[in-house]
């Protein structure tokens, strides 16, 4: 149920993507935007959203929702708390997050090419509510993402393989 009403609020809120709709006013079009990125990065560190029958749903909205955005520090801390919390869920859920990963650097790779700034500032609180100021400042995600380091030794072969390719370069 909480996938399909991120779903609606996807719709609602960032619609399928054309910017041909009817034009309004731009403060409620990025509050509604802001509130979706907040649910739904909410929800991405529930680790009740990764089992289920709607999982595929859920990927899904992801990738959509993310391909879509337009403040890449929210892409980064999305996916940040993605990975975070893929750390503790079954290996071919994290198989789906890093091949998610490596599909969103292939769409945005404005995401993997941000200016940092020092790194000593660019520490992610996950504590914030707002995926927006999680990261304070430009990042550039894979010098930000140490979580990479652990998968890369994970005990299932398509983890590890998927870790290095990460980068936007899995196949099969």
């Amino acid at each position: 149920a909480a996938t399909q009403a991120l779903m609606l609020l996807f719709q609602l809120a960032v619609g399928s993507g054309d910017t041909g709709a009817v034009p309004q006013n731009d403060e409620s079009v990025t509050a509604r935007k802001d509130r979706f990125y907040r649910a739904l990065y909410s929800k991405v560190a529930d680790g009740d959203m990764f089992s289920g029958r709607q999982l595929t749903l859920f990927f899904n909205l992801l990738y959509k929702a993310l391909k879509y955005d337009t403040k890449s520090e929210r892409i980064c801390s999305v996916l940040k708390r993605l990975i975070h919390s893929a750390l503790h869920l079954p290996s071919s859920i994290v198989c789906g997050v890093l091949f998610l990963l490596s599909e969103i650097i292939k769409c945005r790779p404005e995401v993997n090419n941000e200016v940092e700034a020092s790194v000593s500032e660019l520490i992610f609180d996950p504590s914030k509510r707002e995926p927006s100021v999680a990261f304070p400042g430009k990042v550039q995600l894979e010098k930000n993402l140490w979580e990479l380091s652990l998968l890369a030794h994970h005990f299932h072969p398509s983890v590890s393989k998927f870790t290095a390719d990460s980068s936007g370069k899995i196949s099969f």
